[in-house]
């Protein structure tokens, strides 16, 4: 009973190295789990039959949880760089026309800005920015 226990033990320390070894894959984390619950149960059940069920079936739902909690927060992405900007909101510093490009202010950074249907649009107001093409914002006024 207790060597039993102490070998589940042993086994789930080898899996948590592993793991720590190659950290992301969640992969040897559930063998751990599944042989931490298994040493718990060999202190009520002897049979190795039993505590290899058990181990498989842990093993199996600690898995499952596992790869469902990493799936439920994997669609969050967060836009880096320019890619980050769409959306934004900026204040026009140099007037921006139909044909010339202006300037605005987008969180203390100065980009050249041209508009996206063509308007004129006048020093203070504030646009949004639509997309990045090249090194300029595609903006449109806000209403």
């Amino acid at each position: 009973m207790i060597n039993a226990f102490f070998t589940w033990m042993i086994i789930a320390l080898v899996c948590m190295m592993f793991e720590m070894g190659a950290p992301g894959l969640f992969f040897f984390l559930s063998f751990a789990c599944a042989a931490l619950i298994t040493a718990c149960m060999s202190v009520l059940y002897v049979e190795p039959v039993v505590q290899g069920i058990a181990f498989i079936i842990s093993t199996v739902l600690s898995f499952a949880v596992l790869h469902y909690s990493v799936k439920k927060g994997e669609h969050k992405k967060v836009q880096t760089n320019v890619y980050a900007l769409q959306g934004k909101q900026a204040r026009v510093i140099s007037a921006v026309r139909c044909e010339l490009p202006g300037q605005v202010n987008i969180a203390g950074e100065v980009w050249s800005a041209r508009s996206a249907h063509g308007q004129d649009i006048e020093v203070g107001q504030v646009v949004r920015i639509l997309y990045v093409r090249g090194a300029h914002v595609i903006v449109e006024k806000l209403n």
